[in-house]
């Protein structure tokens, strides 16, 4: 069944035959421009809800779209957002494993900001805003915040207008509660375009600082996702559709069901394929 063109805030239910969705909504996502073009990704990894994409630690990676202003939301003038995804660590990480990043490995003159997993099951989130030095600001969380190695919920939620520089608060499995926060010593405002379009598993230059490990159900906003909301996605560790909690402010939302690259951007203002209810 091809629905098309329905009414906004419609809603539509999965099926076993229907895993692939662009779902109705107020039309504030990315669309098609934050779809991801994958290199060496396994398609069809078994997922939270459906399938996942699983990057091997050595060669595997992807970009986002073709414009490096796209996620600029993420650090303009008093920025608020959050992302959030499961993950599941192939081993413990070791080192530095890039998961989110729109900057490079140089120390000068990034703009944009750099998710990564470390050692000590940890997590690093640098800020850049363009000067020298640069990362402007970089953060580790505590120690085994990333619990074990198999399938765990995370949201991190960046205030900038929080405390003098912002805040990024991390939360784990839908705790409803923060599981860490970070207080930044440096603002990391700037109105310039990020360094580079999004990356995904790996720094953008050489010292890629691969990920070894699958992502699922994807999900940036243009807001602070509330404790409900958190809840709400987590759903008992079951997990849930980025739509769930509606589509206010959703700029990206990929579920990790395709079978081949390009990994589409679900967060589009209209339905591709589902069952109206």
């Amino acid at each position: 069944t091809t629905v098309t063109d329905v009414p906004v805030g419609s809603e539509f239910e999965q099926t076993d035959d229907y895993k692939s969705y662009q779902y109705g909504g107020a039309g504030s996502g990315l669309g098609s421009d934050a779809n991801i073009t994958t290199t060496d990704v396994t398609y069809g990894t078994t997922g939270k809800l459906g399938d996942a994409i699983t990057f091997n630690g050595t060669s595997s990676y992807g970009n986002v779209g073709s414009s490096v202003s796209q996620f600029n939301f993420c650090h303009k003038t008093d920025h608020k957002w959050s992302i959030a995804f499961w993950y599941k660590s192939t081993n413990a990480p070791t080192g530095f494993e890039t998961i989110f990043t729109t900057v490079s490995n140089s120390t000068t003159g990034n703009k944009g900001f750099l998710i990564s997993a470390q050692t000590d099951r940890k997590f690093m989130i640098d800020m850049f805003d363009g000067g020298t030095p640069s990362p402007l600001d970089d953060q580790d969380t505590v120690d085994d915040i990333i619990p074990d190695d198999d399938w765990n919920f995370y949201v991190f939620t960046f205030d900038a207008t929080v405390g003098t520089y912002g805040q990024l608060n991390i939360y784990v499995n839908g705790n409803g509660s923060a599981d860490d926060t970070l207080d930044y010593s440096a603002s990391p405002d700037t109105t310039a375009d990020a360094s580079y379009l999004m990356w995904i598993g790996r720094r953008t230059t050489a010292g890629e600082k691969w990920l070894d490990g699958s992502l699922d159900e994807v999900s940036i906003w243009d807001r602070i996702l509330t404790s409900g909301d958190i809840n709400n996605l987590y759903n008992s560790g079951t997990g849930a559709i980025a739509t769930t909690i509606g589509y206010t402010d959703l700029k990206v939302y990929w579920n990790m069901n395709e079978a081949s690259s390009p990994v589409k951007n679900n967060a589009v203002g209209w339905v591709e394929r589902g069952t109206a209810i």
